[in-house]
Parts: structure tokens; C-alpha cells; sequence
């Protein structure tokens, strides 16, 4: 968590289901990665984002520094929503 914080990243994307374990084998806490950093530093997480065609266009020009944004929708209460990401390179 120190280190997150140390970056000043304000979001997590990942291309899968989960970016960890469901359940940590040692303390027994239920999605601790999730717990601690949204939490505890307002990081938000993005799964399932489809990577792929990002990636390729990166190394195809070879500009790996851009500008990620998502807008959530705005569920009343919710405490996820699907967002629509945006790039700019």
C-alpha cells in the first residue's frame, strides 16, 4: 500500500476478472487489496478492460505514455458502476 501511495496512482486496470486473491490464505481477509486501497487511499479499480488493442497501438508507434479517463455511471448508492474508459495518446 506504501509503495501505491509513494506513485500517486489513482487507478488500477487490469484485463481480468480480479486483480487478486479472493480471500488472503494467511490473514483470512476477504479481497485485501481492494479493501486497502480504496479504502484507505481512494484508489479506484478497473477490471475486465480490454487491453489488448492499447497495447498494440503502443508498440506499434512506440508511445507508451497517454492519458486514461472513465467516466462511472451514476448509480445513486452504488458503490461500482461500468465505465466508458477514453485514451489519448
Amino acid at each position: 500500500m506504501k509503495w501505491f501511495q509513494e506513485m500517486e496512482i489513482p487507478n488500477i486496470v487490469t484485463d481480468t476478472i480480479a486483480n487478486e486473491v479472493t480471500v488472503d490464505p494467511v490473514s483470512g481477509v476477504a479481497l485485501p487489496l481492494h479493501n486497502a486501497l480504496m479504502r484507505n487511499l481512494g484508489i479506484t479499480l478497473t477490471e475486465i478492460a480490454q487491453l489488448d488493442p492499447l497495447a498494440e497501438d503502443c508498440a506499434e508507434d512506440g508511445q507508451w505514455t497517454f492519458l486514461y479517463t472513465a467516466a462511472p455511471l451514476k448509480v445513486v448508492g452504488g458503490t461500482g458502476a461500468p465505465v466508458n474508459p477514453i485514451v489519448i495518446k
